[in-house]
């Protein structure tokens, strides 16, 4: 039995196929799993034939599909559609497309799960959700998920999530003031670990750090050349963001102990959110999603950055946050 947190909007996504005005199957890697493998070595005729021509092996070794010269899952038809799912039925499906765009963060018999934003469905179901996100936890007959962690700093950290999350949902106080106090508790929860002081410099250049990224497509790239610091109204929308990411990547913190540089990075992800979007937040947060959530390279520059980047100083965050809050 393993116990399972999800966020209370989690059963209402859905796929919107074709559509999407993005695609999932076009410019992402798609992974095979030693499972989905032999199933499609058993497929017959023609569909067998062009499991042999697409299926190739990755940088690091492991099975994915070939992508075309335009970039598209070679299974994608011209109508956006798999047509694996048409001929097969859903169960034809890797493991990787069957679950995009969830995510699963799994601590022995505890799981979190959510949906990403990088899919720009589960996008709108974050960023347009009005009423506080809530979240609920059930139990679950599949198996734990053996990993390395201390169980008493585990529930330290959830401890401190649940904390932090409540006070960036008090909607008595404004979005800048919320954030300001989750830095703060942070930092103490930082000294309490190991003993780091922050020395708050002030430097609102993010635009350096964002060009010191692995840009994974050319949008990201064009997107942080008009980069800019602008107001944006909806205080709501930006604090669902800010708890998304809380909840998506502060619990990683119980294997390096970095609190405060994952709380940093949700504000940092709110930020860029609004600073490469082009009235339309939506689509520049699955932008930042992918960007940044789906390269463990770029997380690991952010997270450094947060101890040696100016603009990453509590201060810089804060003062930041507020000249968007229009303060």
């Amino acid at each position: 039995m393993i116990e399972v947190t999800v966020p209370d909007y989690y059963n209402d996504f859905r796929c919107i196929a074709d559509k999407c005005p993005d695609n999932c199957c076009i410019g992402w890697e798609i992974d095979i799993d030693d499972k989905s493998y032999q199933t499609y070595l058993s497929y017959t005729g023609a569909l067998k034939e062009e499991m042999d021509r697409y299926i190739t092996l990755s940088e690091d070794g492991s099975r994915c599909f070939r992508l075309t010269e335009d970039q598209r899952c070679p299974f994608l038809n011209e109508h956006n559609l798999c047509r694996l799912i048409i001929s097969k039925g859903e169960d034809a499906l890797c493991d990787i497309c069957a679950n995009h765009p969830r995510f699963h963060n799994c601590f022995g018999n505890i799981r979190r799960t959510g949906v990403g934003i990088s899919c720009i469905a589960a996008a709108e179901l974050v960023l347009n959700k009005r009423d506080i996100t809530k979240y609920v936890t059930f139990s679950s007959d599949e198996p734990s998920v053996p990993t390395d962690y201390d169980e008493s700093f585990l529930q330290f950290v959830l401890a401190f999530e649940k904390r932090i999350t409540e006070m960036l949902q008090d909607r008595s106080e404004r979005l800048c003031v919320r954030i300001n106090r989750t830095l703060e508790l942070a930092a103490e929860a930082q000294y309490r670990i190991d003993g780091y002081e922050e020395n708050n410099t002030a430097d609102c250049d993010f635009t350096a750090l964002f060009s010191r990224l692995i840009p994974l497509n050319d949008e990201w790239s064009e997107a942080i050349q008009n980069a800019a610091i602008k107001s944006y109204n909806d205080e709501t929308a930006l604090e669902q963001l800010a708890v998304y990411y809380i909840f998506r990547h502060l619990s990683s913190a119980i294997y390096d102990g970095d609190i405060l540089g994952r709380v940093k990075l949700a504000v940092l992800c709110v930020i860029a959110s609004v600073m490469v979007s082009d009235d339309d937040i939506v689509k520049a947060s699955c932008l930042v999603s992918k960007e940044i959530e789906y390269c463990s390279e770029n997380i690991d520059i952010i997270l450094d950055a947060a101890y040696s980047d100016g603009c990453m100083s509590s201060v810089s965050l804060v003062n930041t946050v507020e000249k968007i809050c229009g303060i």
